[in-house]
């Protein structure tokens, strides 16, 4: 049976570069076709030079340019089946330079290619990101996994090797946003917290993505604007639905990885949404629920972060300016003013937080820290001195 199910996925694998074809016992494999590749990696302009150590990824496998900037894939296996031509992607690195991507780079079978002269432009102030892109269920690695880093028109992309590695050159420097796809598989996002001028930042970890279709399960507790749990309470998706135990505790199992919104309710208090990215290690869901006799309705627009502003005698401060400042780059994420009753709702990404409030001559500050997993932070207190 072992040898059938490695017939079978020879016949259907797309063509990508492999180190070998597939193989299998009772007969003698159909021999490997292979291809050369021969390039040179110039800096962009009237007067190009040599880039030497550029990264190039071709198909999965990896090589690095040499002092002319020249680089060869010489011989290396294709397909194991027969065919004339084969689609590979090239990704094109170099700190410092820009990364180039061609998704279209047609080899002909049994012969030498030699590629169009490759050049990057310079981008002198940039940094460089690597890492690794994986499969969630066991860990595999992910070639040709796409990874692009920032947005717009500064974005720049690149492809993993047979062992999931990418390396993403000419990206802005200080935070950046990332974003890895794959057909099959559900796309991931993250953030780069500093990317450094002239050097390769490596994200910690793997980057892991789930497979399309994937189940997984999402649990966490549900509790009181004063931290208390919450019995009883009903958290739903779709038409999975639990209830809370004694502690607060729910969980639903069997969730469709990707997209879900997550809702929470108890008679009494306000009903609680939350859109969530359900991967599996998505970490706990956590949820606060205000009671409707207390606060009436709560915000229409989304919020992570909710407290209160109060003066020196503890009674609620109203038109107090409260801003969540970025721990780190010192930048402003979210501000407003409070009401009368001296709340406040933010809406943040995940990350480290100074939350300052103000008003007149007065002023006060406190530390937080919003995890990752679609989690709200509660019960945050400044008295204003």
């Amino acid at each position: 049976m072992k040898r059938f199910w490695l017939l079978l996925l020879c016949a259907v694998v797309p063509p990508v570069l492999l180190i070998g074809g597939c193989g299998g016992g009772g007969g003698t494999p159909a021999a490997p076709t292979t291809v050369t590749v021969r390039g040179k990696v110039e800096t962009e302009g009237s007067d190009p030079a040599a880039i030497a150590g550029a990264r190039v990824v071709l198909g999965g496998k990896t090589t690095t340019t040499d002092s002319n900037g020249a680089f060869e894939f010489k011989d290396k296996v294709v397909t194991a089946v027969t065919r004339a031509t084969v689609t590979v992607a090239l990704s094109v690195s170099r700190d410092q330079y820009g990364t180039r991507l061609d998704d279209t780079v047609v080899l002909t079978i049994g012969a030498t290619k030699t590629l169009e002269t490759i050049r990057l432009p310079a981008l002198p102030g940039t940094g460089t990101v690597s890492g690794k892109v994986v499969q969630s269920t066991d860990g595999a690695a992910l070639v040709n996994a796409k990874v692009t880093l920032g947005t717009g028109n500064y974005a720049q992309s690149g492809r993993t090797d047979d062992n999931g590695l990418f390396q993403v050159s000419g990206v802005l420097t200080a935070e950046q946003a990332y974003r890895v796809t794959k057909t099959g598989f559900l796309p991931a996002a993250g953030v780069v917290d500093n990317v450094v001028q002239a050097q390769t930042t490596e994200l910690p970890g793997s980057i892991k993505l789930v497979p399309s279709g994937a189940k997984a399960t999402v649990s966490g507790t549900v509790r009181d604007e004063d931290g208390n749990a919450l019995a009883q309470a009903t958290v739903k998706s779709g038409t999975v639905t639990d209830q809370t135990d004694a502690q607060g505790r729910y969980e639903l199992a069997n969730l469709s990885a990707g997209t879900q919104t997550l809702t929470a309710s108890k008679d009494g208090f306000n009903n609680s949404v939350r859109e969530v990215e359900v991967t599996g290690d998505q970490g706990e869901i956590d949820f606060v629920l205000f009671s409707s006799n207390e606060l009436g309705s709560l915000p229409t627009t989304p919020f992570n972060l909710a407290g209160r502003i109060v003066d020196g005698t503890g009674n609620p401060a109203s038109d107090a300016t409260v801003t969540a400042v970025k721990q780190g780059d010192q930048t402003a994420s979210a501000s407003l003013e409070t009401g009368a009753d001296g709340k406040f709702y933010l809406f943040v990404p995940p990350g480290a937080y100074t939350i300052r409030a103000e008003k007149g001559a007065q002023s006060a500050t406190k530390a937080v820290t919003l995890p990752t997993g679609g989690q709200i932070v509660t019960e945050i207190v400044l008295t204003l001195g």
